[in-house]
């Protein structure tokens, strides 16, 4: 059956939110679904939105529209035409404002109720109704006994309240309040769902909350926000912990800027963890206005670095990781360890550094800063600092090609994951959790090894842990990993099901820098499946632009695969060149994880150009074999070997493969 979903107000959304509404709309494209969205003019829907909406600018009532509406307001008895005549007036078609006129007429003493009818009681004074929308529910919340005050706290609570809530904010017994939410409701301006104490609540339009909100001087505001926050904490405790932004948002209000900020910043905290960088990247800015309220000194900028440190990581997924944002947020970090001269607060924020650092492809300078990371953490014995520290000096050990010294980094930060106690919740420092991005780097590092059946239970690990994290990020990077790994295993289908996978859940959540490496994976797949041209523009145009932003790190390896498939297309000179442009980087930024690979391919498109260069194709493998056993990288030594053979084997020259590698591959000399 077709089935109509509503969605109301949508000026007043959230990111997190929104985002959701687009993915369930899109999730249902072929079902019977119709969507209604209201919202009000200013409201801008999406630029990714479906062509299939349709957009209806709703006008102004009509004046036989609002005569039908007054007549069913007053229960189809009948009023005097000059008080309709007012009313249409008046109201200029809003129906809001028709509605509550015509309420607060029926409520007044200038009419009466007859069987049929409504009758003036003498003349309707020139001035007797109010002139606005806010005079006119200001008047019927005026004319309330005790349900006014209950209106003005409900309107500070928000559009929906609990009756559980109004008690311990008011402090008033059920006898007195009772009757004043039963006052409340009879007037229909707020509406009751379930029975008291159980009992909630929801303004009928949002203009009411506004009324009565505004009703309240500021003193008043600022005291009731107080005491709703301070209630909140102390007889709803999970508030603080599910829904921080909610006490952030009252102690905002509250003028108590030194109680909101912590709030702001677990709201930004939890919106980071489920993947919502931009809601995170909105709290962490409101947070960072109110430390302007707070004198100089050492709160201030405790606030400001933990502040700093959350943006850079929310920073990291949604501008990239080596974006100038992220340099500049971490600067000032860095200011700020300084200035506190904390040395463990310093390792979150050389972290961010380091990630700077690392993406960019400065590698070294990645790797003295994660070093510095280990060691700062320690000498304050913080586990959780060295979890993180290890991961990181892990990393950048592979990029250089230090495999052996990589592995170990890397299961050491695994074993210090393990060991934690069972309840020991462990909040990582940088966007992605250590120990899944761990396993990933792992499984190439075992592959290149030459521990194939051990790389695949990493990745296969890394899996199951991001999926019971149930954060986007950590799903993305496990996905990359393993695409690539199935590319260096020849597994191409599988590759790409991991390119796609990764690629939607960091579409789907706004990371960038995961989701163009996954792109550039999704083309090398391209390029082996019969797309070789469709797959070169693909990873060449994603390059292009991850380049302009400032990354450089495993440029080798898309250079690498783009030479490949301009191999498989016969055009060998254009992947000669792309080959040196890759060999160029790798020898000026030490960018070794694929290095022994590249000198490889250069030796096999030597020996496929129109004019075979034999010398330089045997020193090419020659040189990768070298830079293969310099890292122990057996399974590049074996690839290598393997096409110095064949060479050596088409020259009649077989008995000059090297001593060291004559007895492993002797079965290609056969």
């Amino acid at each position: 059956h077709p089935l109509l979903v509503i969605f109301e107000d949508l000026h007043w959304v959230d990111p997190t939110t929104l985002e959701l509404i687009e993915q369930f709309i899109h999730g249902c494209a072929k079902l019977p679904v119709l969507f209604v969205l209201t919202s009000r003019p200013e409201f801008q829907w999406p630029a990714s939105a479906d062509e299939k909406m349709t957009t209806i600018e709703l006008g102004c009532l009509d004046d036989a529209a609002i005569r039908k509406l007054v007549s069913r307001v007053a229960g189809d008895k009948s009023l005097p035409d000059n008080v309709v005549e007012k009313i249409v007036e008046k109201t200029d078609g809003v129906p809001l404002f028709v509605e509550e006129l015509t309420k607060n007429l029926l409520e007044s003493e200038f009419l009466i109720e007859r069987d049929d009818r409504f009758e003036l009681n003498g003349m309707l004074p020139e001035h007797s109704l109010p002139d606005t929308l806010q005079d006119s529910l200001m008047a019927r919340l005026d004319r309330m006994k005790d349900g006014k005050k209950i209106a003005q706290l409900g309107a500070a609570i928000g559009r929906n309240f609990s009756y559980e809530l109004v008690s311990a904010v008011s402090g008033t017994s059920d006898d007195s309040l009772m009757p004043a939410m039963r006052e409340l409701t009879d007037s229909e301006l707020v509406h009751q769902d379930g029975a008291p104490p159980l009992a909630t609540y929801v303004f009928k339009h949002a203009l009411i909350q506004d009324a009565a909100y505004s009703s309240l001087i500021r003193n008043e505001r600022q005291e009731i926000h107080k005491r709703i926050a301070a209630a909140l904490e102390r007889h709803f405790p999970d508030t603080s912990e599910n829904q921080p932004d909610t006490l952030a948002h009252h102690y905002t209000e509250a003028d108590e800027p030194a109680l909101a900020i912590p709030y702001w910043h677990s709201a930004a905290k939890l919106a980071i963890e489920r993947g919502h960088n931009e809601e995170s990247l909105k709290n962490i800015e409101v947070a960072l206005q109110l430390l302007e309220k707070l004198p100089s000194g050492e709160e201030r900028s405790r606030f400001e670095l933990g502040l700093c440190v959350s943006r850079g990581v929310a920073l990291e997924s949604t501008r990239g990781y080596a974006s100038p944002e992220v340099a500049e947020t971490y600067a000032r970090a860095s200011e700020l360890c300084e200035e506190l001269g904390s040395a463990f607060d310093f390792v979150s924020v050389l972290l961010g550094l380091y990630v700077f650092h690392l993406v960019r492809g400065d590698l070294e300078t990645a790797c003295e800063l994660a070093e510095r990371c280990v060691t700062l953490s320690k000498e304050a014995q913080r586990i959780d600092g060295l979890i993180e520290a290890d991961a990181a000096l892990g990393f950048v050990l592979c990029y250089l090609g230090r495999f052996d010294d990589a592995r170990k980094m890397l299961e050491r930060c695994v074993a210090l994951y393990d060991s934690r106690e069972e309840a020991e919740q462990f909040a990582p420092i940088t966007a992605q959790d250590p120990a899944v991005a761990s396993c990933s780097i792992l499984a190439v590092i075992l592959w290149i090894l030459d521990d194939p059946d051990e790389s695949l239970k990493q990745v296969d690990r890394a899996l199951r842990m991001a999926k019971e994290l149930h954060r986007p990020i950590n799903q993305a990077v496990v996905h990359t990993h393993a695409a690539e790994l199935h590319q260096l295993r020849g597994e191409t289908l599988l590759a790409l099901e991991h390119a796609e996978k990764g690629l939607q859940i960091a579409t789907d959540h706004g990371d960038g820098y995961w989701g163009s490496l996954c792109v550039m994976h999704k083309g090398i797949a391209k390029s082996k499946l019969g797309q070789p041209e469709e797959g070169i523009a693909e990873i060449k145009k994603t390059l292009d632009l991850w380049r302009a932003a400032g990354a450089g790190t495993n440029t080798p390896y898309f250079l690498m695969r783009v030479a490949e498939a301009e191999q498989a297309l016969g055009l060998t000179e254009q992947a000669m060149q792309t080959v040196r442009e890759a060999i160029e980087y790798v020898e000026s930024s030490h960018e070794n994880l694929f290095a022994s690979e590249l000198y490889r391919l250069r030796g096999e498109l030597a020996l496929g150009m129109e004019q075979p260069d034999e010398n330089m194709a045997e020193a090419s493998f020659l040189q990768a074999i070298e830079m293969a056993q310099q890292h122990n990288a057996r399974t590049y030594e074996r690839r290598a070997a393997k096409s110095l053979c064949h060479l050596l084997k088409s020259q009649g020259r077989e008995e000059e493969l090297p001593s060291s590698l004559a007895m492993d591959y002797a079965e290609e000399t056969a």
